[in-house]
């Protein structure tokens, strides 16, 4: 049988088109060849999960930390290897088998199935946010499909066939699949030849008509041609030079805060079918204002999570956005954890600007945050923001010797410095401080009411998330309640 290598998906398959006419079983390794990572080392997907069971653990008052659950995952893996290895001619572990050994370990008398479920629920997800289809042999996949020929994923990996369906399915190409094949399962692998022997066993398959592709020389190309099997494989350029930059980024990263902004920039980059032309200002928002709100995001739970924050509350049209990145990120971020609950309160400034002067009055900051817009001059612009009716204040505007149009802002012509004092004056009467009560009361009562039927005041510390212009919406939030 033989055994060529190619340096192109496009070459690879118009190589396996040809191959697959006398064909009747095609059968693809899994990872590094129809699935690549985003990360080059595979390993990390298992740092996430380590703090995930860390945080599991602290919930039944069991205090662990991530790095000791990472060394105690590996040593038992190790040693699942090794006695393996005394049996069969591959070394392999088998995933349900060891994590139940790890989870009891760290758990004793708290461990429950419960948490044997949730765990490999969450590394699977981990793995699938890490792999991407790659689109070409996908394609030529559905096209084998169409012609009715057999194909098996086989994979030398410790997540049984089980599991491995999950990641084939997020891809959406279980369908395509006659079998997903493990060596978690028999502990017999591509590296030894004996996991193409049980699969032609069990499956009954000729290996005159069998065609195996893969990214390994040695498991996927020399083993199967041993085997009596035709083998393409794959060598690609691009995707070893892809994984060297990550691995370098990476590296790097734990050095200079720099190469930590590079590799999550590397990381975000398209791959595959994500990466189709978009319009530039969504190429803008993924590149740039993705990154700011994701680690602006990102640190609200931090802080949230430090301060004991049992409510947040976002605002305005930005807290829309950050309400739902929050909703999309933090699930995979802080898996387990007892994060906040969360709300969006559908408020303004021109709602919120009234309501906080029902008991205070309107104040001088207040006031002097109003003439911050160039455009407001007079007081008919403060009635306009605080939502009063200027029709009861003309006495005691006149009583000051104002008028509601007269300048109040020094950037407009016909301002005079002594109407700005008599504007100032005019705030510590209590006459003009009452009508501002007065007028301002019933749309704080309806905010309070508001914020009640939201559960608000059911909590002793809550956040508020807003980035707006001069942070007033929070500001007079704050000042209202």
């Amino acid at each position: 049988m033989s055994l060529q290598t190619y340096y192109s998906l496009e070459s690879l398959i118009a190589a396996g088109r040809e191959r697959a006419v006398g064909k009747e079983i095609i059968s693809f390794d899994l990872f590094d060849t129809i699935l690549i990572r985003r990360i080059h080392d595979p390993d990390l997907v298992k740092l996430p999960v380590a703090r995930f069971i860390a945080t599991l653990a602290a919930k039944k008052g069991v205090q662990l930390d991530w790095q000791e659950i990472q060394r105690i995952r590996d040593r038992i893996e190790q040693q699942h290897r090794k006695e393996t290895g005394e049996k069969f001619d591959d070394h392999e572990a088998c995933y349900p088998i060891f994590m139940r050994e790890l989870l009891q370990t760290l758990f004793n008398e708290q461990f429950s199935e419960s948490v044997l479920g949730e765990v490999p629920q969450y590394e699977l997800l981990m793995e699938n946010s890490m792999l991407v289809p790659r689109s070409l042999l996908v394609d030529w996949i559905h096209e084998l499909k169409g012609l009715e020929k057999r194909i098996f994923f086989f994979s030398y990996m410790y997540l049984p066939a089980e599991h491995l369906k999950v990641l084939v399915e997020h891809a959406g190409i279980l369908d395509c699949v006659d079998e997903v094949i493990s060596s978690a399962d028999t502990f017999l692998a591509k590296a030894s030849g004996k996991g193409y022997e049980f699969i032609r066993e069990k499956f009954s398959l000729d290996k005159e008509g069998w065609l195996h592709i893969g990214d390994n020389s040695f498991s996927d190309g020399m083993r199967a041609a041993e085997s009596g099997i035709d083998a393409l494989i794959i060598h690609d350029p691009g995707e070893m030079q892809r994984r060297s930059l990550v691995k370098r980024y990476y590296n790097y990263s734990d050095g200079r805060p720099f190469w930590r902004g590079r590799i999550l920039q590397q990381l975000m980059a398209p791959m595959e079918e994500e990466n189709s032309r978009n319009p530039a200002l969504y190429n803008e928002g993924f590149n740039f204002l993705g990154v700011l709100i994701g680690c602006f995001v990102q640190e609200i739970a931090e802080r949230c999570r430090k301060n004991s924050i049992t409510k947040v509350f976002f605002l305005s049209r930005e807290g829309w956005t950050f309400k739902r990145y929050w909703e999309k990120a933090t699930p995979l971020l802080y898996p387990g954890a007892d994060l906040p609950e969360i709300e969006y309160l559908y408020v303004s400034r021109m709602a919120l600007a009234g309501a906080s002067c029902a008991y205070q009055g309107l104040t001088k900051t207040n006031a002097d945050i109003a003439f911050l817009p160039s455009g407001n001059s007079d007081f008919n612009d403060i009635c306009r923001i605080f939502s009063f009716d200027a029709t009861p204040f003309v006495p005691l505007l006149r009583e000051s010797g104002l008028e509601l149009d007269s300048c109040l802002s020094v950037r407009h012509e016909g301002f005079l410095p002594e109407n700005r004092k008599k504007f100032v004056a005019m705030l510590r009467s209590s006459k003009f401080q009452e009508e501002v009560k007065r007028q301002t009361l019933p749309a704080n009562k309806a905010l309070q009411r508001y914020l009640d039927g939201l559960g608000f005041f059911e909590h002793t510390n809550v956040a508020v998330v807003d980035i707006g212009w001069l942070g007033t919406i929070p500001r007079f939030l704050y000042e209202a309640v």
